[in-house]
């Protein structure tokens, strides 16, 4: 061999072992650092990098800092079937194997591919005849389209617009306002009434009933006055079942032994299977200063007249809100049919909770923050992730537009913002955006 061929055959060998970097094998060469790990150009930032774009292998998920995240931060999805089912790519679903077993879920009801009316044979809490909630992935627990579970926290017979199955969803477009739902008349408030889109078009008088308890429900017995705009000390409605008495209203707390009908549903005490018996003792009802007592707690100098901004024995009970918060709490513990809607345990902070958003159940203080841009665990300054583990987070994984990470290159850890910067290819170490500075 010639001289010059074995110079280049040395060459090559040096430059693929990373012997040699750019200067000596050409620009086109990447130095052998940019090799190390995974570009941080990978790191996945939304589940929809990680999906592989098949149905069997389930939903793959964007969370770098998870136990079992691959190089790209992504998650593998868990197997969308279950035993005696048989998945199709095609079709993207899973058709029970009906010789196997007609009832894969075991809810007691068939699949449909095997002559029964199971919606969802891989899921046992989803059959004809389940209880079908509202909520926030508007799953169709009782395979009735024409569904969508309940949720009326006003108490205004309207089930909120939150609550849906497929496009079929409720009317009441406020339902933390017995003053906005659908076929509500328009009245003079400057507020969308009826849920139209458009405050205040077509307004009208409408009927005001005396609400001579304060709590934003008047008497079913009264006479109603009619105006444009609200009246003081009336109510757009008139279902209180006891007006004399502002514990007692639609979005009343049932008490199992005080033998009244605190909500008006018809049924009192021990006979409402809704009914709760909150503690009794240390001034809660009985002379001190708690919830119920001539003190400044809740129901008696509190909530219901100026304790509570926004309920104020006027028309500020419209929005019957602030009132129904301070009844769903007893004890400090708020009930979770009342509030806690996305059943994540967490309260909200209206109900002096700490959850920061009521609607995502992937959201409360403690989650684990991941790198998708939400912010999971309600502290408005985690970011997520940290793959190399140089305590510096990837600049990708943000919350909000101006509070991202700071590492510019998260699978390498001698690259971050506290690193210095070395004469190494044109590499950027201290991610101040210029590489090899200085040399």
């Amino acid at each position: 061999m010639n001289t010059s061929a074995f110079r280049s055959l040395l060459c090559t060998v040096a430059c693929a072992t990373g012997l040699l970097f750019s200067s000596a094998c050409g620009d086109d060469v990447s130095p052998p650092l940019l090799d190390a790990g995974v570009d941080s150009a990978a790191l996945c930032t939304s589940d929809g990098d990680c999906s592989d774009g098949a149905f069997c292998s389930g939903t793959e998920r964007c969370q770098p800092s998870a136990v079992g995240a691959d190089a790209r931060g992504c998650v593998s999805g868990s197997a969308p079937c279950v035993s005696g089912q048989i998945c199709s790519e095609t079709a993207d679903t899973c058709v029970t194997d009906c010789v196997v077993d007609r009832d894969a879920d075991g809810d007691a009801s068939d699949a449909t591919e095997c002559g029964g009316d199971d919606c969802d044979d891989a899921n046992a809490t989803r059959y004809p005849g389940a209880a079908e909630t509202c909520d926030p992935g508007n799953v169709d627990e009782d395979c009735n389209s024409s569904t969508y579970g309940l949720l009326d926290e006003d108490g205004d017979g309207e089930t909120s617009s939150v609550c849906c199955n497929g496009a079929i969803c409720g009317t009441d477009c406020n339902d933390r306002s017995i003053a906005q739902r659908s076929g509500q008349p328009e009245f003079c408030d400057t507020t969308d009434n009826d849920c139209d889109g458009t405050p205040d078009d077509m307004t009208i008088e409408v009927p005001w009933y005396a609400d001579g308890d304060g709590d934003g429900f008047g008497a079913a017995s009264s006479t109603p006055m009619s105006s444009c705009a609200p009246i003081p000390g009336r109510s757009l409605l008139a279902n209180d079942c006891d007006d004399t008495d502002p514990q007692v209203s639609r979005v009343g707390i049932e008490r199992c032994s005080n033998g009244k009908d605190d909500d008006c549903d018809g049924s009192s005490d021990a006979a409402d299977s809704d009914c709760i018996t909150p503690p009794m003792d240390g001034g809660m009802a009985d002379g001190g200063s708690g919830m119920m007592d001539g003190g400044s707690g809740m129901m008696d100098g509190g909530a219901m007249d100026g304790g509570v901004a926004g309920c104020e024995f006027d028309t500020d009970c419209l929005d019957v809100n602030p009132c129904m918060v301070s009844r769903g709490c007893v004890g400090g513990t708020c009930r979770s049919d009342v509030r806690d809607m996305d059943g994540d345990g967490v309260p909200p902070v209206e109900c002096g909770g700490t959850d920061c958003d009521d609607t995502d159940p992937n959201r409360f203080p403690g989650n684990a923050e991941s790198c998708n841009g939400v912010d999971e665990d309600c502290d408005n300054t985690t970011l997520g992730s940290d793959v190399d583990g140089d305590t510096f987070v990837s600049t990708f994984c943000c919350n909000g537009p101006s509070n991202c990470g700071t590492d510019c290159d998260d699978s390498l850890d001698i690259v971050n913002p506290g690193a210095v910067e070395v004469c190494n290819g044109n590499i950027d170490d201290n991610c101040n955006g210029i590489g090899d500075e200085g040399c």
